[in-house]
């Protein structure tokens, strides 16, 4: 791209900064880029003493960020010694969660020499439009003789207010019509509209008739989003009712029982979650009360899942019982890979993972690159002789377990943990035991990626169905302090095996406890590196 010529008037806030007592000059390769969020983009900065100045040349000069950017910015080197007449060139890097924040559109920063007071260039980043959709129909069933009436609520999770249409498909014997037909959810928030289900026909005799249809919602350049319902038609006279009464008594009593089943959890229905949902809605004075995760920082074993929490846990909670410990998530968290003894997709899943990670929880994570870093003591969390003056990046290595005994249900592929200091996560590492198998006595390697796809199949994925992908997802959770659950349906599930998510994304379970531990919570304070 261009760049003006100092003499040029500068576009869209490009700062060409000349200082003449401090002898500082600063121009960027791009006046604005525009970034997809969840991607990065970054510009050059050029910084050139000029030699008129006094007190600058041959001493280190910290850059910093400035601005609405900042909290998606880092800059690499951060720190430049640029000789009189010299000239330094510094990546200036932003990475845009996939979350509501920031909103799509122009992103100013500025560039400063910290410490003297200046500000060595300026300029936008533009955020790309996106949506996340998801919808939800309010009753799923209606039962009666006439029409049936529900409530389609869409909600977005992008950056960006979207036009979504909304589309009836009636199965036979019945018409649907959907009021209105476009709705416009806002970031972070929902629309709703009205389904009415007409039959076709209304019999004054017979038997009970149940009717499928589903609405898909659909966003402007996005993926379709599916629900479905029921209309239930009753009849005046059913042809059940001339049945002997001890029969319909016997049929009502099975009804109970049935029901009771459902309500604790027996019922692959869904409805057991009800009760659940409730708890967690009523949890946000206290999100820890009751969620958290002993095992997964003592060690765990098969006997201890039902003990776990259903839905989601935490790992580490702080002194008041209710308040999970997490990262700072409006600061971008760094990581460093060592990936010599990696599988051949193994570097590639680790960044699809921070990726979808940052798209839960608002957190942007910033790539270093790779280290020759292998293992690090959990107190080990301030290595400025390896990283510099700032905590150290998490440590994601590919490495091999020591013997895990005789027992061959049981294998550890993969172990995350974060490194606290006070009451926030400052860093953590992943370890990958590439000698992980899917079938120990054909040593059969796990695949990469993040499979099973959807329509693979119902119920476990089995062994066959743990890739890396999965495995990365589960521990990264931990390292940003989740738990496990009970759940079979959520990635923190302990045994990957036995998991039924298809394919691997953060399921609901999930992304209920995440929540707590990302942007939607708020900033936090990082603490300052040790003698800062």
């Amino acid at each position: 791209m261009l760049v003006p010529a100092p003499s040029a008037a500068p576009r869209r806030g490009l700062t060409v900064a000349t200082l003449a007592p401090v002898g500082l000059n600063g121009s960027l390769s791009a006046s604005a880029l525009t970034v997809v969020p969840g991607e990065t983009v970054v510009f050059e900065l050029r910084v050139t003493d000029d030699g008129a100045g006094e007190g600058t040349a041959g001493q280190p000069v910290v850059l910093k960020v400035g601005g609405p950017g900042r909290p998606f910015s880092y800059i690499v080197p951060e720190t430049v010694t640029i000789a009189a007449g010299g000239s330094e060139t510094v990546r200036v890097g932003f990475r845009v969660p996939r979350t509501s924040v920031p909103a799509a559109g122009p992103l100013p920063f500025d560039v400063r020499a910290e410490g003297l007071g200046i500000v060595l260039a300026e300029g936008v980043v533009d955020v790309a439009p996106f949506s996340i959709l998801s919808a939800t129909i309010d009753p799923v069933e209606v039962s009666g003789r006439g029409p049936g009436r529900h409530t389609v609520t869409v909600s977005n999770r992008g950056n960006a207010p979207v036009n979504v249409t909304l589309a009836a498909y009636p199965g036979e014997g019945i018409d649907v019509r959907v009021d209105p037909p476009v709705v416009v959810p806002s970031p972070e928030g929902s629309a709703s509209a009205t389904v009415e289900v007409t039959p076709k026909s209304q019999p004054f005799t017979g038997d009970t008739r149940t009717f499928e249809f589903k609405v898909v919602a659909t966003a402007e350049g996005g993926k379709p989003v599916e629900v479905g319902g029921r209309l239930v038609q009753q009849v005046a006279v059913a042809t059940r009712k001339v049945v002997a009464s001890g029969v319909v008594v016997a049929v009502l009593v099975l009804a109970l029982v049935l029901g009771l089943t459902v309500f604790n959890g027996g019922s692959p229905s869904g409805s057991a979650q009800a009760p659940e949902v409730e708890n967690v809605a009523a949890n946000d004075a206290c999100p820890a009360e009751g969620r958290r995760d002993n095992y997964g920082v003592s060690g765990m074993r098969p006997e201890d899942i039902p003990r776990l929490p259903n839905a989601y846990s935490f790992l580490h909670v702080m002194e008041d019982g209710c308040t999970p410990v997490r990262f700072n998530p409006c600061e971008p968290v760094h990581y460093v890979q060592n990936s010599a003894l990696a599988p051949p997709t193994g570097a590639a899943d680790v960044r699809e993972a921070f990726a979808k990670l940052s798209r839960a929880t608002g957190i942007t994570f910033v790539d270093d690159g790779e280290t020759d870093e292998v293992a690090r003591a959990r107190s080990n969390h301030y290595l400025p002789e390896r990283y510099g003056e700032r905590w150290a990046p998490i440590l994601v290595s590919w490495t091999r377990f020591p013997s895990q005994g005789n027992d061959p249900t049981i294998q550890a592929v993969g172990r995350g943990i974060g490194h606290r200091v006070g009451d926030v996560l400052v860093s953590g590492q992943l370890s990958l035991n590439v000698d992980a198998v899917t079938d120990r006595e054909a040593r059969t390697p796990l695949d990469g990626g993040f499979g099973p796809e959807i329509g693979s199949g119902v119920g476990a994925i089995g062994p066959k169905g743990v890739t890396w992908g999965r495995i990365i997802l589960h521990e990264l959770a931990h390292v940003i302090g989740l738990g496990h659950t009970r759940d079979k349906g959520a990635i923190m599930y302990p045994e990957s095996a036995e998991q039924t998510g298809r394919p691997s994304e953060f399921q609901q379970p999930d992304l209920q406890g995440i929540r707590y531990l990302g942007r939607e919570m708020g900033c936090l304070a990082t603490p300052p590196v040790p003698g800062a």
